[in-house]
């Protein structure tokens, strides 16, 4: 590589880390596509077969939670709502800290959805429980 000044850059006397980006990386606009960059289901060949189905059924658990819930911060002693910290844990995934969150159904017929959905007895007694 050393040998070759050309392998570091398109010009002789400048580093380019660009070099590396395909131009099927890039959208429209020049920037980077992240959807090309999950690193949870590997890459290239040998990426994980059922990505799209694990796609779809996150997205399907998200919009149904969504859907019957309302998340909101939970109340400190004043009754106003807790502050959030927007601190991240970095490593190979990147994911916020744990916080605290209140999921209140968003009207009778979500608590009645949740119940015809639901395998336990009266899940509303047991969201939050271990």
């Amino acid at each position: 590589m050393h040998a070759r000044p050309a392998s570091l850059s398109r010009t002789k006397n400048k580093f380019d880390p660009d070099r590396f980006i395909r131009e099927e990386q890039l959208r429209n606009s020049g920037v980077l596509d992240p959807s090309n960059f999950q690193v949870v289901f590997g890459f290239g060949r040998r990426k994980c077969l059922g990505q799209h189905l694990a796609d779809s059924g996150f997205f399907n658990l998200i919009t149904s939670v969504l859907y019957v819930y309302n998340i909101e911060l939970p109340l400190d002693e004043d009754g106003r709502p807790m502050k959030i910290d927007h601190e991240q844990c970095h490593g190979s995934l990147s994911y916020p800290k744990n916080f605290s969150c209140v999921l209140k159904p968003r009207s009778e017929e979500a608590i009645a959805l949740i119940r015809s959905s639901s395998p336990t007895k009266d899940p509303m007694t047991t969201i939050g429980q271990a």
